[in-house]
């Protein structure tokens, strides 16, 4: 059976039980995490012991950062948010004073103000219906359509009334909803040696990816250049893939010989 409301959470002054198994976390008084059981969360302390919670799953593209939760109590709380710049996956990490999104805002960080209450989500539906003791959220009809000018609902708004998403490179304070954009020092690289550095960067990430104790890890190669990029890091992680390839019909191979050599260089078809 097919339950609702996976891998989703409600960050809010009560726990909200979305569902039986729902495990509810009071991180500070007032301040309580409600979440779906199948997501990874992480309790953490920094050097200075402070203590921050972490969603999902966040990758360093440090290479002497094997395992973020190891490296955490090794960096002081002050340090943490220029840290996160140097975090790859898709997590929200949840601080006393700030909750900060990966980069592209995968996860999804929504918001919606109650009276004096103040409700986060990664989850519209859950903001919009399923929060204790507050009415209702009425849906707005947007009128998109697929594939048709712009289809999309434009953030901040979201599809429900008063539910506002993040925008990325965001974070909020999850007590008075203050936001502000996350500051990041640039890194001391000169541009013509960008290429190595970044280069480096997604070796490290594939080769901690292996740290995360997934059964199999697998790059899903098609005949672009992105994903030819990814099975170059791959192999140079040393962190083994499996299955890494579609099989895609003659005329792309054809189209495309360039991937076609790669994949045959690999070992692999196209």
């Amino acid at each position: 059976m097919l339950l609702p409301h996976q891998n989703q959470f409600v960050l809010g002054p009560r726990p909200a039980r979305i569902r039986p198994d729902c495990p509810a976390i009071e991180l500070a008084p007032g301040l309580i995490l409600s979440h779906c059981p199948k997501l990874r969360v992480a309790s953490l302390r920094s050097r200075d012991n402070v203590a921050f919670h972490l969603l999902g799953l966040a990758v360093s593209s440090l290479p002497d950062e094997p395992v973020l939760a190891a490296a955490f109590g090794r960096k002081d709380a002050s340090g943490i948010e220029q840290w996160t710049g140097f975090w790859s996956g898709r997590w929200l990490l949840i601080g006393p004073e700030n909750c900060w999104q990966d980069a592209m805002s995968f996860m999804g960080l929504h918001y919606r103000r109650a009276g004096q209450e103040l409700w986060l989500s990664g989850s519209t539906a859950l903001l919009g219906e399923h929060l204790p003791g507050v009415p209702v959220a009425g849906r707005i009809d947007w009128q998109i359509g697929y594939n048709k000018g712009v289809d999309w609902v434009p953030a901040p708004f979201s599809p429900r009334e008063d539910v506002f998403k993040l925008l990325p490179l965001r974070t909020m304070n999850p007590r008075t909803g203050a936001i502000r954009p996350v500051t990041f020092m640039p890194p001391d690289v000169e541009q013509h040696d960008m290429v190595p550095v970044l280069a480096g960067a997604l070796t490290a990430i594939l080769a901690n990816l292996g740290n995360c104790g997934f059964r199999d890890n697998l790059v899903a190669l098609t005949a672009g250049l992105d994903t030819r990029t990814l099975l170059t890091a791959a192999g140079a992680s040393g962190n083994p893939v499996q299955d890494v390839h579609h099989r895609v019909s003659a005329y792309r191979a054809e189209r495309h010989p360039a991937a076609a050599a790669d994949c045959r260089r690999g070992g692999r078809s196209l």
